[in-house]
């Protein structure tokens, strides 16, 4: 992959690349997007500013619309998320959401991040509706799961981000 118009079929990805004066992908982006794109699992090791983030927002936001057309497809039930993004903190997690939020205005997904600090009933009450892609930390997602408030039933994709620290000894009976 020399450029992103190899690989995102999506037109409101290309958009997005144009707007924000992305010309080519990083290494780590021209190595995992087409790897994701084809439904491989990836590991990735890189430096902090290499495009991880968006090695791995492009495809799975092009999976999703791509599922979307499909004759067959259902929406989910409401708090049923497609894609899972785990963070070990809740300040990555902010920093991704944007990442997905600016995309996902181009392409219009729904993405949501479960925040620190919030009751039971605003965590239900924020994740009402059709979910594709949710942003938040393991303890945060299994309060929100065994409250009620999310279903991992639907999930489709699963991405952990910072996977070193979140396989660390701290997070990793919540993983």
């Amino acid at each position: 992959m020399t450029e992103f118009k190899d690989v995102l079929s999506l037109s409101a990805l290309r958009k997005y690349v144009k707007s924000e004066g992305f010309k080519q992908p990083t290494d780590v982006q021209a190595q995992a997007i087409p790897r994701l794109l084809a439904g491989k699992s990836l590991s990735v090791l890189a430096q902090t500013g290499s495009g991880k983030t968006l090695a791995y927002a492009l495809p799975v936001v092009q999976m999703l619309k791509k599922l979307e057309k499909k004759k067959d497809y259902e929406e989910p039930p409401a708090r049923t998320p497609t894609a899972w993004i785990i963070c070990p903190t809740h300040e990555l997690g902010a920093q991704v959401e944007q990442v997905f939020k600016s995309i996902a205005h181009q392409a219009k997904l729904r993405v949501r991040l479960v925040k620190k600090g919030t009751t039971q009933k605003k965590t239900r009450s924020s994740m009402s509706g059709v979910i594709d892609v949710l942003i938040g930390s393991p303890n945060r997602i299994l309060e929100a799961i065994k409250s009620g408030g999310l279903k991992p039933d639907g999930a489709r994709y699963l991405i952990f981000d910072e996977a070193d620290q979140l396989f660390d000894a701290s997070f990793l009976p919540d993983v």
